[in-house]
């Protein structure tokens, strides 16, 4: 998984700088052949490649910033449907151990197989592609921690 994410980002590095450099080198084509001085060819154009570079780099603190919010969303909508299912959970299995106790092992299997359902569902609305692998192994550690 890694040797594919390193590769992937060797290959956006490598369209991203012959686009820039191909854009760079088609700008100052046009501005010599409209008779502009050296000097002021490369002062334009290491201008807009500038100006082109800081677009970029904001952009992509936006995008971050918006998965970011995204990811902080679905854990407050996890969490807060974790607590309305873990309060009805617990009654269930207080009800559980006042009855028999063949009725209340198979409650006791029915909860037990709700939690994994409800832990394998958290996970499958919880990660997604977009989400940095250190901030899945966090939450993971978390539900883990929940569950016990």
């Amino acid at each position: 998984m890694k040797q594919i994410q390193r590769t992937s980002n060797i290959l956006v590095f490598v369209a991203t700088a012959f686009y820039a450099a191909a854009c760079g080198i088609a700008l100052d084509a046009f501005l010599m052949q409209q008779s502009v001085s050296g000097r002021t060819t490369l002062y334009v154009s290491d201008l807009l490649i500038g100006a082109v570079a800081g677009a970029w780099v904001v952009q992509h603190k936006l995008l971050q910033e918006h998965k970011r919010g995204l990811l902080k969303e679905r854990i407050q909508f996890l969490s807060e449907l974790n607590q309305h299912v873990r309060s009805v959970l617990t009654s269930l299995s207080l009800c559980g151990k006042n009855t028999g106790s063949v009725q209340a092992e198979v409650l006791g299997e029915l909860l037990r197989r709700v939690e994994a359902n409800l832990a394998d569902m958290f996970e499958r609305l919880l990660f997604d592609r977009s989400v940095p692998e250190n901030a899945v192994r966090a939450a993971k550690e978390t539900l883990d921690s929940m569950a016990r």
